[in-house]
């Protein structure tokens, strides 16, 4: 091979990492505005935002080791260090348990209480193997998202464990299983309609039913303190069809549906009183601005004993995280765990809350 082909092989090379290298900071400008809410709601920019931000400094790394192989090791490490600012910037992470508050209180101040959040992909690795898993689990308290409960389905479960009360929204989505006595319940609308989970949805089909989506809130007994209780799950879904057209706009019309849903339920727990636990599959990751809102509202449940979040989709190859548990900072979460059951597509997160017993408990 003559030194001219030589030389070219080694141009195109560096012309194609360097491409790459500008691509992946372009991307990364996107992602951070978009991850910022910085961008309009509803354009197709903001979906950058979906990216987790773990996946961005996966990107970089294999950039950064051949940008050190044709030896521009100052540009690499310029390179990399970029993207490691951005993942501490935005990543799932949190330094919170390094400073445990629950060791400061005497556990005889508090009522425990375990929770389940799981979406179980209505039933579809069948109603017994979920019943049966959920029985086996033992919680206190139960959070479904995609769990369609029909009044058959409700049947089942009431068999299966019959100490438990069922509450549904109707066989659509959301449901809540308590131990505990429900002292009351609200099936709360949102401002979006109903959208199939295993068919392709036709986005001027959707209000033709007139099927909004909603979410449920229970207030719950547990042993004399009233606990608000929320199962959530923001939209989600496949597109009409598989064309890069069709999926353009529906992946438009979900980042404004998701963006409105979370703002009418934001406004809705700001007004409740009381102690307040939150699960469900958001359908976005850890770093999106959708959970970095309820951040500051509501405190991450797996940080309490977990210094970085980790994968609850999909379950036969991890790769973000979706499902969440959260409360409020009147309540004290003892310890988290996403648990590997293959029932999903998505696994099951639980948590042992410490519940105050008196409010000057809970303000300390």
């Amino acid at each position: 091979m003559n030194k001219r082909v030589v030389k070219i092989i080694n141009t195109s090379l560096k012309v194609s990492i360097f491409l790459l290298a500008a691509i992946s900071l372009i991307t990364l400008i996107f992602v951070i505005i978009s991850k910022l809410d910085l961008l309009p709601r509803g354009s197709l920019l903001s979906g950058f935002e979906y990216i987790p931000s773990l996946w961005m400094f996966l990107f970089s790394l294999p950039i950064t080791v051949l940008l050190f192989v044709i030896r521009y090791q100052r540009t690499a490490l310029v390179y990399v260090s970029v993207f490691t600012l951005f993942l501490l910037f935005l990543g799932d992470y949190s330094l919170s348990m390094l400073n445990p508050t629950n060791t400061k209180f005497n556990n005889n101040d508090f009522v425990e209480l375990n929770v389940m959040t799981y979406n179980v992909r209505y039933f579809s690795s069948g109603e017994d193997n979920i019943n049966k898993f959920l029985k086996q689990s033992n919680m206190d308290i139960y959070l479904l998202t995609e769990s369609l409960l029909t009044p058959e389905k409700q049947n089942k479960i009431k068999k299966n464990m019959p100490d438990y009360t069922i509450i549904s929204d109707g066989g659509k989505d959301v449901s809540i299983l308590s131990k505990y006595p429900v002292l009351s319940y609200n099936i709360a609308k949102l401002p979006t309609y109903s959208a199939s989970l295993s068919r392709g949805n036709d986005i001027s089909k959707l209000s033709k039913n007139d099927n909004y989506r909603s979410f449920i809130h229970a207030v719950i007994d547990v042993k004399g303190i009233p606990v608000n209780v929320l199962s959530l799950r923001l939209i989600a879904g496949r597109s009409k069809n598989n064309s890069l057209k069709e999926k353009l706009i529906w992946g438009g019309y979900l980042l404004k549906a998701q963006k409105k849903e979370l703002e009418i339920f934001l406004e809705y727990i700001r007004k409740l009183n009381g102690r307040i636990i939150l699960g469900g599959d958001l359908n976005t990751n850890a770093s999106s601005s959708l959970v970095r809102r309820i951040r500051k509202v509501l405190d991450d449940a797996y940080f309490s004993d977990h210094i970085f979040g980790s994968f609850t989709f999909t379950t036969s190859f991890p790769f973000t995280r979706l499902d969440y548990l959260f409360h409020s900072r009147d309540v004290i979460t003892k310890s988290s765990e996403i648990v590997k059951s293959y029932l999903s597509d998505h696994f099951p997160v639980t948590a042992k809350f410490l519940i105050p017993k008196s409010s000057a408990v809970a303000q300390q």
